[in-house]
């Protein structure tokens, strides 16, 4: 056969069944395209078996070889000959039984070849995983791509270095190296660390516990903050008190003293507002929900348009800025839902009793009004937004609005379902938002969530398609008036950047994934949502800008754009020295706020796992 000649198995297996031949040119074959010379090999060897006594010594070279190549072979080569053989099997399965006894011994080698690529496949796809993993952690650090990794792959630890280490104790090793000082490569790799204690295989590590404390206290180093911290993870002894949590994470399970004191000194501001005392507002939300911070009202005009008024609850009405307690509230920046517990924003006074919109009270809101075309379509260029008072009529549970939904012909059952119409026509104007929500649920840690109750529940689609508007409407509002704002903004990198990112991992698995499962998941890996000063493009919304508006009861940003609103539209506040304050202000609240939600991540991750293990004391 000549060295340019494409192979073919036809031509293979004439080769092979050619007495005359001495088959070593079968090696050079194989090099040249596997695939081809394998299946030839293998329908020479279903010949060949026929007759097997007289070219038995043919058959048992042919099998040798062909297992001689197993792990020298890529994981598709190999799957490929997985299928040859189960097809062969599936061959002889239809000979008669004395024929198939006289062929036992070398279809036992070939199940034996068959077992070999069975363990050479799983070690080649662990052997990929683990380089992958490898190079998010040590190179990339990408938290999400790990994660996501750890999530679907299976059986990580089982593969070890030429020192007897999987991939933990090498990160555990790499921990213990680390100086005091490093404290940011201390946090990001004890992230990693508790990443691996909240995966699946948490069992596995807490099986060999001993031999990490073993190796925590060969460091010589167990006496030091971060070297504690992970000692805490696999000794019972270690359990750590709240406070110690407190201080590490920089976060506070009650407010001091000063706070409360000065909640007292508070008074509602209720000058200047419009009055919607009329209007029969309804919220919706979660079953045990007491920080009720947005409320509705839908009216039908005589034209057959609609307005729409979306009221929020209003802080700075209540609590002043750069008073003890908004400073404190900055630093928390969100609360947090922890594993049987909550850390709120505020204290549970102002965000669960004043301001929240809790039925048959008066109550100050920043109210938005939209108006709507008689399909429920925005009409874009009219919109309004003022300082309101309403008094809301029902507080309806998501349940509740479902059923009067689906069951009441009744003035509030009428309104819910035209709100519901124009949750319907919002949410399917807007496919790339509609995928957005999809990949954003995955990471909702709220239970009470409008978005992850959207699929089901048609007045969790109202209540999402409301403030994802006025979220919009707020930011648009800010941008188009030239104000300092915190507006949110999803980061994407650049193509060009994600393809050279997948270069380098195809450098290390040229087979890992195809390269367009390999974009999606990169370009998903880093897509983040941060707070920035300037109004950009939202990727998830598909809108030009957006912020957080309409959770200033949970969300500080929210509560802070809010005060701007109070100073600069409504006080009318323009002159330069106050505008350019706020922009500094607004530099300043945005860095805090990235930074502070990376650290409450972390601190939810770690929190949530002592609890889990009631490795939590009192103070």
């Amino acid at each position: 056969m000549e060295e340019n000649e494409k192979l073919n198995s036809r031509e293979i297996k004439k080769y092979i069944m050619d007495v005359s031949q001495d088959l070593e040119e079968l090696i050079e074959y194989l090099e040249i395209d596997y695939q081809s010379t394998a299946e030839g090999v293998f329908n020479a060897i279903f010949t060949l078996m026929r007759h097997y006594e007289q070219n038995k010594s043919r058959v048992d070279y042919l099998i040798d070889l062909i297992k001689s190549t197993v792990s020298l072979k890529s994981s598709e080569e190999v799957k490929c000959l997985s299928g040859m053989i189960i097809d062969l099997n599936n061959k002889i399965e239809n000979w008669k039984l004395k024929d198939k006894i006289k062929v036992k011994e070398p279809l036992e080698k070939i199940q034996e070849i068959l077992l070999e690529v069975d363990r050479t496949l799983s070690d080649k796809i662990k052997n990929k995983k683990i380089k992958y993993l490898s190079f998010l952690i040590f190179e990339e650090r990408n938290i999400y791509l790990i994660e996501n990794t750890l999530q679907e792959s299976s059986g990580i630890l089982h593969h070890r270095d030429s020192n007897g280490d999987n991939i933990f104790t090498i990160i555990l090793k790499k921990y213990l190296l680390l100086e005091e000082k490093n404290t940011e490569d201390i946090e990001y790799y004890y992230h990693i660390i508790m990443l691996f204690m909240n995966s699946k295989y948490r069992r596995e590590i807490v099986r060999e516990k001993e031999n990490y404390l073993h190796l925590i206290q060969q460091s010589k180093l167990y006496y030091k903050e971060h070297i504690i911290r992970v000692l805490e993870l696999f000794n019972p002894n270690f359990s750590i008190t709240l406070d110690k949590l407190e201080e590490r994470y920089h976060v506070s399970f009650s407010f001091p003293p000063s706070i409360l004191d000065e909640i007292k000194t508070f008074q509602m501001n209720n000058m200047g507002r419009v009055n919607f005392l009329n209007q029969d507002c309804i919220t919706i939300d979660g079953e045990n929900s007491l920080c009720l911070d947005d409320a509705v009202f839908l009216e039908k005009n005589l034209d057959g348009t609609y307005t729409l008024y979306v009221h929020i609850m209003d802080i700075p009405s209540f609590v002043p800025i750069h008073s003890i307690t908004d400073l404190e509230a900055r630093k928390r920046a969100e609360t947090l839902y922890l594993k049987g517990r909550k850390l709120t924003l505020y204290p549970e006074y102002i965000c669960d009793v004043v301001c929240s919109l809790l039925a048959n009270n008066h109550r100050n809101v920043i109210t938005s009004i939209f108006h709507l075309d008689s399909d429920f379509h925005v009409i874009e260029d009219e919109f309004l937004m003022v300082p309101g008072k309403i008094q809301v009529r029902n507080n309806l549970t998501y349940h509740d609005a479902d059923m009067i939904i689906r069951n009441e012909n009744t003035a509030i059952g009428n309104q819910l379902r035209n709100l519901s119409n124009f949750a319907y026509v919002s949410k399917n104007g807007n496919t790339i938002r509609r995928q957005y929500r999809e990949y954003q649920n995955i990471f909702v840690f709220d239970p009470n969530h409008e978005s992850l109750k959207m699929d089901v529940s048609p007045s969790a689609s109202i209540v999402h398609e409301l403030m994802v508007l006025t979220n919009y409407k707020a930011a648009k509002y800010a941008k188009d008036n030239g104000y300092p704002f915190i507006y949110r903004e999803i980061d994407l990198p650049s193509d060009v950047f994600l393809r050279e990112q997948i270069s380098r991992i195809k450098t290390l698995e040229p087979n890992f994934l195809s390269e367009k499962e390999l974009l999606q998941r990169f370009r998903e890996g880093y897509t983040r949502g941060i707070y920035t000063e300037e109004p950009k493009y939202h990727r998830g919304q598909n809108t030009e800008c957006y912020s957080h508006f309409t959770s200033p009861g949970r969300r500080y940003a929210d509560g802070f754009n809010q005060y701007i609103f109070h100073d600069l539209v409504v006080r009318k506040n323009l002159s330069d020295a106050n505008v350019y304050k706020w922009e500094y202000l607004v530099k300043e609240v945005v860095y805090h706020l990235n930074k502070k939600r990376q650290e409450n991540e972390m601190f939810a991750s770690h929190y949530n796992y002592l609890a889990s293990k009631n490795l939590i004391r009192k103070k």
